[in-house]
């Protein structure tokens, strides 16, 4: 009995990874989200597909439908290719690995304040936003616990 209870607490952290979307299991060029903001630019140009690693800070808290990936130094919002999957609150200060492309886009005023609305924001934070505004963000096809 002791040797199924060892066995069985080497092996939690295996059960808890969990994988969200399709992964492509192609070899791709891994970054950290630092790299990812050093050569924005032309990796929205290239739309080439990546695997990005960082520690997840916000999940969307009405469905799961985006996330905020960070590591030391820089954060990036990561959706969900064709809103085809969604994540947990669970995600929360964890690592995890994302494919999929950096997208450069103007974002309108409404779809910034959905944002702020999706993690209840205050009121005040939503009235600062007035201009749309260009941002960086990551549109993954596939995430996974690490």
């Amino acid at each position: 009995m002791k040797k199924l209870i060892t066995a069985m607490a080497l092996l939690a952290p295996i059960a808890r990874a969990e994988s969200f979307g399709t992964y492509s299991g192609e070899p791709r060029p891994k970054k950290s989200v630092s790299q990812l903001w050093a050569d924005k630019e032309n990796l929205a140009q290239d739309k080439k597909i990546l695997l990005v690693k960082g520690e997840v800070q916000k999940v969307c808290k009405k469905k799961g439908c985006w996330m905020t990936l960070a590591d030391s130094k820089k954060k990036i919002r990561v959706v969900f290719k064709d809103y085809s999957f969604f994540v947990g609150q669970k995600l929360v200060g964890t690592q995890v690995e994302a494919e999929g492309v950096v997208e450069k886009k103007i974002q309108s005023v409404a779809e910034q304040k959905h944002f702020l609305k999706d993690e209840a924001a205050p009121k005040e934070a939503l009235e600062k936003v007035v201009d749309d505004q260009l941002v960086y963000q990551f549109v993954a096809s596939y995430v996974r616990s690490l």
